[in-house]
């Protein structure tokens, strides 16, 4: 009966899985957890159709960010794959050809250290919690396109990563330099700020960051900085709210620009300084170049005062000589500056104390003259590129094995290469002794590995192409697919993440590789699940939840009976606080469970996980089931003679929650709203008489409404409730748009109907002066002229216009929603018009 060819980790499921389906479900029986596990087993694979079509018109790409492989699903990834589920069937049913694709962001630090504590190569404790973690997403019934899974850690993805390094250094954008780095003496390797905390700590092993000299790669993002920053103005992002401000002070006011001089010592080059200029008009005015004590370049000297270098101005070739020095005001961010005494007074006073020959000439700012100097420096590849003071490029290097090895090859005759691409992938596990391949004599690998932000800086362009094996992605097939329509994940990635993904993306449009620079559309960004945690007051000492009691004095410690803070914090194992979500399905069913994560608060909002706030959605789920059953009860027993007593209430009921829902599910993303919607639709069905379930085509508008929009948030048991629906005797068939045949996850999302009314805002000057309500088949089809034609028929409008000029007109329509029609004016300076 069975195939043998099942892994015995399996084989309870499956044979669960089986025995369930084999048993009958009735709407008599109590909507308990034994029903939905029955349902969910019925249904589990089985409630949606998931293929991108390609080829297809219509495309809908939603991305959730992808997940590190730590071994189990936590509260928070339950979340956000909810959401994106949510939105991935919504969008479904609207018609769109969604792609809905996920991976794992599979290299980096635990990994490796897990391997080594459990003494297991970092591939295969990687995989494992991989396989672990798709069984749970899976369970939960997340609707994800596996048929385009991307593994970072799979040479067949990090062979492209290495790939891209190659157009970035082909490009100018990769280099190597001696820089002053965060080591982790216990990882061994180099930590960015963001991974030290407030004590001068790593964020993972707990050792008290050193500082050290190292040589390191780097990515050029500044050469991007401008562009990056003025793209967040692009009217096309919707919803990046205050992720654009951040975004916008991570990268700074980009009022200076970077510039390349070389160093000397005599006639010996020796590296190049890149400064930044707030005023490279100015450059050929430049009398000196210094650094402050606490500069690189100071520790690698260890000396003050005046070098024996000196630094070469590239637009007069003129020798600068360098200082070692903290008497100098350096700009925000910079610990090196270039010395133009008649821009600056301090540079001017630093200058005549060190006999530095001055003008009295004062220099004002001068824009064209700068665009003229930034010109000439990018056409000399000597920077020239718009950048903030506090901006760096992106140090990628690190110094551990579970990562993307550089492609670099080291070789003593020819120096650092880049490898070559019929060379690649360089393999993780590869031996660091390879040959030159432009000498042929002994070399060696790079032994340094990317940044894992290198690794997720492009994920979601090969989603759009993951089985092309000569490229990273076919161009015409990510120019399809991209921008990313939404784009769901946590705030904490809402500056670093984004910031290298947008300058991927960036750079690939530069190089004609991206129709758009922009890879992400919308966001949506998820708060965090709370716990509770208890403190003892005194020492700040964490407790179990069943180590407190609650007292006349307040929560207390058990067994002491001391005070007990109550503090709702991010769930960790740390604090006591986590919760499993493999024994919040166990105790709920896989639907409630996302009922439960998408209810109570909306999912840009923290959401405290408490048991006493469930009481409301387990009740709604057993209202619906038994809604079904008293449904299919009366069209059994009192179908016949009907009066249309309550049919214009019903319609009118339908029309407003799916207008509700829709602009939930779509443009406020509030689905703890849109669950507060059904549950209003619910109750107004629950009122209703028999006579009126039985015989009532609006009746059963509304039952077939309530049903498809739960779909998303509940799949499993919408499915049963639609089978229900479905079994029903005497159909009348009220609705243009119900496929009675088709399962729920076939079903057009709902309408609202033609002649429904939908408030139209008449506006003046951004200004509400009216409201009126028109038909939605009307509203849908208005011209500006028409909806200003209607706006100056409105008394309030009219009169407040008198004596104005009518500039422009601007009208807007939001499906499922509202319209507004605003009239610019101002006050007449000419003879009475109308614009």
């Amino acid at each position: 009966m069975f195939s043998v060819n099942v892994r015995i980790k399996d084989l309870g499921k499956c044979f669960f899985q089986v025995l369930r389906t084999l048993t009958d479900l009735s709407f008599s029986d109590k909507c308990d957890l034994s029903t939905k596990l029955k349902i969910e087993a019925k249904w589990w694979g089985k409630s949606s159709d998931t293929q991108f079509k390609e080829n297809e018109d219509n495309k809908f790409y939603i991305l959730s960010m992808f997940p590190y492989p730590s071994g189990n699903l936590h509260m928070g990834h339950v979340r956000v794959y909810t959401i994106s589920d949510a939105l991935a069937r919504y969008y479904r049913m609207k018609g769109k050809n969604v792609l809905h694709p996920i991976g794992f962001d599979a290299f980096g630090l635990p990994a490796e250290n897990a391997a080594i504590i459990n003494k297991l190569d970092p591939s295969e404790w990687t995989y494992n919690n991989i396989s672990t973690m798709k069984t749970q997403l899976k369970e939960l019934g997340i609707t994800f396109d596996w048929d385009r899974e991307v593994v970072t850690c799979s040479a067949d993805y990090y062979k492209f990563t290495q790939y891209l390094f190659l157009l970035l250094q082909k490009a100018g954008l990769v280099y190597r330099k001696e820089s002053l780095v965060n080591w982790d003496p216990v990882d061994k390797t180099v930590l960015a700020e963001e991974q030290i905390d407030s004590s001068g700590k790593s964020w993972r092993s707990g050792a008290v960051v050193e500082k050290k000299i190292m040589k390191q790669w780097f990515f050029r993002t500044t050469r991007f900085a401008l562009a990056l920053k003025e793209g967040l103005n692009d009217p096309e992002l919707r919803d990046w709210k205050d992720i654009i401000d951040l975004q916008k002070h991570w990268i700074g006011e980009c009022n200076g620009a970077n510039i390349d001089f070389d160093l000397y010592e005599g006639d010996q080059k020796c590296e190049t300084l890149t400064l930044w200029l707030r005023y490279p008009e100015h450059i050929s005015n430049a009398k000196f170049i210094a650094a402050s004590s606490s500069s690189i370049f100071a520790l690698k000297n260890k000396c003050t005062g005046k070098l024996n270098y000196e630094a070469t101005n590239p637009f007069n070739n003129k020798k600068l000589p360098v200082f070692i020095s903290d008497e100098l005001e350096y700009d925000k961010g910079c610990d090196m500056k270039l010395g133009i005494p008649s821009v600056c007074e301090s540079d001017k006073l630093f200058a005549l104390k060190y006999n530095i020959s001055t003008t009295d000439e004062e220099l004002c700012e001068d824009y064209e003259k700068r665009l003229q100097i930034c010109r000439l420096a990018i056409d000399a590849e000597r920077g020239g590129y718009f950048v903030s003071s506090k901006l760096r490029d992106w140090l990628i290097s690190r110094q551990r094995r579970w990562g993307t090895p550089i492609p670099i090859v080291h070789c003593k005759k020819c120096g650092p290469l880049p490898a070559r691409e019929e060379d690649l992938p360089i393999l993780v596990s590869k031996s660091s002794e390879t040959t030159c391949h432009k000498c042929k004599n002994p070399a060696e690998f790079e032994t340094d590995t990317m940044d894992t932000f290198v690794d997720s800086s492009w994920y979601f362009l090969r989603y759009t192409d993951p089985s092309n094996h000569s490229k990273p992605f076919s161009v015409p097939k990510a120019n399809e697919l991209m921008p990313v329509d939404i784009y769901i994940g946590g705030k904490e990635h809402a500056v670093l993440h984004l910031y290298y993904a947008r300058f991927m993306s960036y750079f690939l449009h530069s190089i004609n590789l991206l129709k758009e620079p922009e890879p992400f559309r919308r966001l949506l960004v998820q708060g965090m699940i709370l716990g509770k945690t208890y403190y003892l007051k005194d020492s700040g000492k964490c407790l179990k939840e069943e180590e407190v009691e609650k007292s006349d004095k307040g929560i207390i410690e058990k067994s002491s009976g001391l005070e007990v803070l109550e503090v709702w914090e991010k769930m960790s194992k740390s604090k006591f606080n986590g919760v499993d979500p493999e024994s919040v399905i166990k105790d709920y069913g896989v639907d409630t469970t996302r009922l439960l994560i998408l209810s109570q608060a909306a999912p840009t909002s923290p959401r405290q996980w408490d048991e006493s706030s469930f009481a409301g959605v387990l009740y709604w789920q057993q209202r619906i089931w038994t809604l079904i059953a008293d449904f299919l009860d009366a069209r059994e027993k009192e179908f016949g003679n009907y009066e249309s007593e309550q049919e214009n209430d019903l319609w009118d009921a339908r029309n407003f929650y799916v207008k509700g829902t829709s602009f939930n599910f779509e443009e406020a993303h509030q689905f703890n709203v849109a669950i507060s919607k059904l549950q209003g639709l619910t109750n107004s069905l629950k009122k209703c008489k028999k006579s009126i379930m039985a015989n009532s085509p609006q009746f059963e508008m509304c039952l077939a409404s309530l049903i498809i929009m739960l779909y998303p948030l509940a799949p499993h048991f919408s499915c049963q409730l639609w089978e229900g629906f479905q079994s029903a005797p005497n159909r009348i068939d009220a609705g243009c748009y119900l496929n009675w045949e088709l399962p729920v996850y076939k079903q057009k999302w709902p309408q609202l109907d033609d002649d429904y009314p939908l408030e139209l805002h008449c506006k003046v000057n951004n200004s509400v002066k009216g409201t009126i309500k028109v038909p939605v088949s009307k509203l849908s089809r208005y011209t500006e002229q028409e909806a200003l034609n209607v706006a100056l028929a409105q008394k309030k409008v009219s009169s407040f216009l008198k004596g104005r000029d009518i500039l422009s007109c601007s009208y807007t329509f939001v499906e499922n929603r509202e319209a507004s029609v605003n009239i610019v004016a101002q006050k007449k300076k000419t003879v009475d018009s109308l614009a």
